[in-house]
């Protein structure tokens, strides 16, 4: 009989399959403290809120957390979710989220541009409204 792997633990192997381990733990920090982390056996959701005008390579390297960022109004107009990692019932995205932006972004695979949608738009896509 094969055990199934969980939501969690397909966000531990895609991290490990692109060599990026070492953020696992500041990526989690970083939703848990600013966004959204929401965990169950079938799903795994990390999300922040950002500005879409930030380049998405600095989102991942949580740059606009930096002090640098800091003095930017950049840091302070989230107008976006950048959802880092959603895998499972992804729709759970939408009742968990804390608080409603105009938009949500991620990249597919976690690699190349950042692809930016209507947050409402993506819901009732996903809802099936």
């Amino acid at each position: 009989m094969a055990t199934m792997v969980s939501a969690f633990g397909d966000m531990l192997e895609f991290y490990a399959n692109n060599n990026i381990t070492d953020w696992i733990w500041h990526h989690m920090d970083a939703a848990a403290r600013h966004g959204l982390l929401y965990s169950d056996k079938d799903t795994f959701l990390m999300a922040r809120p950002v500005n879409s005008k930030i380049p998405v390579d600095d989102l991942n390297a949580l740059l606009d957390l930096s002090s640098d960022y800091e003095k930017s109004e950049l840091t302070y107009d989230h107008d976006t979710w950048h959802i880092m990692y959603a895998s499972g019932r992804i729709n759970h995205f939408f009742d968990k989220a804390p608080y409603v932006l105009p938009n949500v972004m991620w990249q597919r695979n976690g690699k190349g541009a950042s692809k930016i949608h209507s947050y409402n738009k993506v819901k009732k896509r996903i809802h099936g409204e």
